[in-house]
């Protein structure tokens, strides 16, 4: 079946909008918290878990795509790690 158990990112549930939280998330600041980097970890994690791998693929590749756009060796570690 295609019906995969309902993950959010903080209450952002569909592709554009966890994109859109994301693409906010790298701009934010000078730094990743490490609230933020547990979150979004765990975000995929749950993304893995609930066998919707398409979605962690898709934005797996365009938080990497991302990483090429990054000078803070900080964030390019947090990226790294996901």
């Amino acid at each position: 079946s295609n019906h995969f158990e309902e993950v959010s990112l903080c209450s952002a549930h569909d592709l554009d909008d966890v994109r859109h939280l994301l693409k906010e998330w790298l701009a934010a600041g000078s730094e990743p918290q490490p609230e933020d980097v547990q979150l979004v970890s765990d975000y995929f994690i749950r993304l893995v878990e609930s066998e919707n791998l398409e979605q962690a693929y898709c934005l797996l590749k365009f938080v990497k795509r991302k990483e090429a756009n990054l000078k803070n060796s900080k964030w390019l570690d947090c990226l790294r790690n996901l």
